[in-house]
């Protein structure tokens, strides 16, 4: 909650490097003078509840795990009341750790019955169905495999338009045709040629990943969606070599997910962020998979959010310690480059997959990844930001055009664009509002070293595109935020700094953001009282030229606060706005040149955006080989996905 002693106020900010007056944000007394258009520098030290769970590091992965099964077998009781909360309401996650647990069977099967009887009929509802019997069959009665076999014979299952989709749908039908020899299931087929579909796929998806990379890649959100399926598969698939490609495809999952780990956050740059997560990487959905398999951080049982780990705690899959070990040791600095894809463009593109880049400076005390911009992923891309390694909510940083299009739908989704702009609209409320908090957008380029990066926009709109705008993300949760006369804005979140600099002029205002804007709703996701908090100052900016650059730093790299804000100033950026250009020597001495869309310099020699699918001193693949090597001091691990081999060996 922030300090109500903050006034509510707009913030009118002239171009960089125009005298201000200055101002302490908590003096009530000078509060009025924020009506006048300049100011030197805004101090906010903000009252913050130390409210979060204590760290749980301490407990094992089995402590871990048998801690979350408790939690959700004991402390949600099953409700069939239309007004009871949605997860209370019958869903397949906790019925299943009802059902394993032993405990309120009756109930639960009363659940699992009311659920089959008003099938979903999507790639959810199978897959979810399958792990939940299969999971939960030793308590529930004899013949109530023949009623689920029953079920699937006749509720039309839908497929979807995603890689997650696909990836659940097939894994469904594939737990279901080998349990079961149907002569006949709803999608038309027997089991034997359910199975063989099913296991083309995943053998399709598996090598299209590891050649060129994800296309739906490092999501907070949606890698819930990509580990669950894996996870059926690793415990239940009767073929040994299918269970093997699951636990390579789970390794190689959560190697992803480590090397861009920061105390529980998802940090960089990704495909799908749901503005609730872009805003709070506290309350992302993977926090509680990187609790149950990495440890260190705090058990947050956000009861919506973390159900889906449930599976994983049911499984015996553990992650190996090389993995583990690449996840939490942040004792030095390191980039890590990727490659990606972008997903399946299927109109006005020259290419099906283009390559995504991302970069990821990684530190102790914060985050600061990006991609190359661009329209990478419709509706829900995270370009760059910041990540805070904080307890403090709302502990990040970042920037964007809010944008949209039916061109940009029509890129990727098989309707015609008009018709799939008014149903994306109407699903995705925030899709629709100009202070969204998650787009993609044409207009926008990136150039990221280490710890700063570049971010140009070129905002030459034709009439079909929406905003001539770029907004950038400050939380009012930060222990200082100043305005300052040389055209930089800093801030400081714990041991963590970054410094600013827009390109043009701007305005900052007091933001308070809607639950349907950010993506959510008061029953799924517990954010109902961010109508009455605001959390953050936007920075607005609308010149068609224009863009910021930010500098990232800690007490490690600088020191001080103060000594970060003496050496950032001493830096010049020059800005030509004809040719959307930038000229920057670092804090660290590297001479940055970028000119929008592409033209990337450093030092004087010129950058080529061409990574492996992953390059670092944890993860190394190149593209097409099928090989990932994890490394960690002298050990590495090696997934060989040309012939389904793992051998870990010590390095001489």
């Amino acid at each position: 909650m922030i300090s109500n002693d903050i006034a509510r106020f707009s913030i009118e900010a002239a171009q960089p490097g125009t005298n201000m007056k200055s101002y302490d944000a908590n003096d009530r007394g000078k509060m009025s003078c924020m009506k006048q258009l300049l100011m030197l520098a805004l101090v906010l030290v903000f009252a913050y509840p130390a409210a979060y769970a204590q760290t749980d590091g301490h407990l094992s992965f089995e402590q871990r795990r048998q801690q979350i099964l408790q939690f959700y077998a004991d402390s949600v009781n099953i409700s069939f009341s239309p007004s009871a909360p949605d997860y209370s309401r019958p869903n397949f996650n906790i019925i299943v750790a009802k059902l394993a647990a032993g405990k309120d069977v009756p109930t639960a099967i009363r659940a699992m019955d009311t659920l089959m009887a008003n099938p979903v009929g999507n790639m959810f509802y199978i897959y979810e169905l399958m792990g939940t019997y299969l999971f939960g069959r030793k308590s529930l009665p004899p013949g109530f495999g023949d009623k689920v076999r029953d079920n699937l014979e006749k509720t039309t299952i839908y497929r979807g338009d995603t890689e997650n989709h696909f990836l659940q749908y097939y894994t469904g039908w594939y737990l279901a045709a080998q349990e079961w020899n149907v002569p006949r299931w709803s999608n038309g087929k027997t089991s034997e040629e359910t199975l063989k579909d099913a296991q083309d796929y995943l053998d399709h998806w598996i090598k299209l990943t590891t050649s060129l990379g994800q296309g739906e890649f490092n999501s907070p959100t949606y890698f819930i969606t990509y580990i669950d399926p894996l996870i059926l598969l690793y415990q239940f698939a009767k073929d040994p070599l299918m269970k093997k490609k699951a636990e390579m495809m789970l390794e190689y999952m959560f190697a992803d997910y480590g090397v861009e780990y920061l105390d529980g956050f998802y940090c960089g740059a990704h495909s799908r962020d749901y503005p609730y997560i872009a805003v709070n990487p506290h309350v992302a959905q993977s926090r509680i998979f990187g609790y149950l398999y990495f440890g260190h951080t705090e058990f947050r049982p956000r009861i919506r959010e973390a159900i889906s780990v449930i599976f994983p705690a049911l499984s015996s899959f553990k992650v190996p310690p090389i993995i583990r070990d690449v996840a939490t040791d942040r004792s030095q600095p390191y980039v890590s480059k990727q490659r990606k894809r972008v997903r399946f463009i299927i109109r006005y593109g020259p290419e099906r997959t283009p390559p995504v880049y991302k970069y990821t400076y990684m530190t102790k005390y914060y985050c600061l990844g990006s991609m190359q911009g661009g329209i990478l992923q419709p509706i829900q891309e995270h370009v760059w930001d910041v990540t805070f390694a904080s307890r403090r909510p709302y502990n990040t940083v970042f920037a964007l055009n809010p944008y949209r299009s039916p061109k940009e739908l029509g890129l990727f989704f098989p309707e015609e664009p008009l018709p799939i702009y008014g149903f994306v609209a109407h699903s995705h409320g925030y899709y629709g509002d100009v202070d969204k908090w998650s787009s993609s957008s044409p207009h926008e380029r990136t150039f990221q070293h280490l710890n700063t990066i570049i971010d140009l926009y070129d905002l030459n709109l034709n009439p079909t595109e929406r905003w001539h705008q770029i907004d950038a993300f400050f939380p009012l949760t930060l222990n200082q935020f100043i305005v300052s006369e040389s055209g930089w804005i800093f801030g400081r979140m714990d041991s963590a700094f970054f410094a600013y600099y827009p390109l043009q002029k701007y305005r900052l205002e007091k933001d308070t953001d809607s639950v349907q804007l950010l993506g959510g709703d008061e029953g799924s996701f517990g954010i109902g009282k961010l109508d009455e908090h605001p959390i953050d100052l936007r920075l607005k900016s609308f010149e068609t030229a224009n863009g910021c650059v930010l500098q990232a730093g800690s007490v490690d790299e600088y020191g001080s606060f103060d000594n970060f804000m003496r050496l950032v100033e001493k830096t010049k950026v020059t800005f030509d706005s004809k040719k959307i250009s930038v000229t920057y020597k670092t804090i660290n001495g590297d001479r940055l040149y970028f000119r929008y869309p592409g033209d990337r310099m450093l030092n004087g020699k010129k950058v080529v955006l061409d990574y492996p699918l992953f390059d670092s001193k944890f993860l190394h693949s190149a593209v097409n080989s099928r090989v990932l090597k994890i490394t960690y001091k002298n050990m590495v691990r090696t997934l060989d996905f040309n012939n389904f081999t793992v051998s870990q060996d010590v390095i001489q």
